[in-house]
């Protein structure tokens, strides 16, 4: 009986460790969602993390803060990189995206109190610290 608890054990184990394969990889739904309840919009907004992609456009439109000339120009790439990130990120409960780029101007016409509530949500869910995404667009 022990040796086929130990056999049973073993077998689970070795299961657990199996090696990942290309297929599992690439099948994998790895972009883990969180949401927020924002009643203003109608309800619950889910949100997905980034995908590599989606995150290299993000930080290259932060990078974008440094190369502004001035607060205008500063401000509008602020928003823009803003914006951008909800479009990325906002999904649906299926995981499909319900934005594309050319909802970013749209989406720019919302609220600022709202958009900066779910952009630091997005920023939390992605492990980008507010505090440090903030100084890269001083910087």
């Amino acid at each position: 009986m022990l040796r086929k608890l130990i056999a049973l054990f073993l077998s689970l184990f070795q299961a657990a460790s199996a090696a990942a394969t290309r297929e599992s990889i690439l099948g994998a739904s790895d972009r883990i969602a969180g949401y927020l309840d924002i009643p203003e919009w109608g309800g619950r907004v889910y949100l997905a993390t980034l995908t590599v992609a989606q995150r290299a456009k993000f930080l290259e439109a932060l990078s974008r803060l440094r190369a502004g000339n001035d607060s205008v120009e500063q401000a509008m790439n602020y928003y823009q990189a803003q914006v951008g990130l909800l479009a990325d990120a906002v999904v649906g409960q299926d995981s499909v995206a319900l934005f594309t780029g050319a909802d970013v101007e749209r989406l720019a016409t919302k609220s600022p109190a709202l958009v900066g509530r779910v952009y630091d949500e997005i920023v939390r869910l992605n492990g980008f610290s507010v505090v440090a995404t903030e100084e890269k667009a001083k910087n």
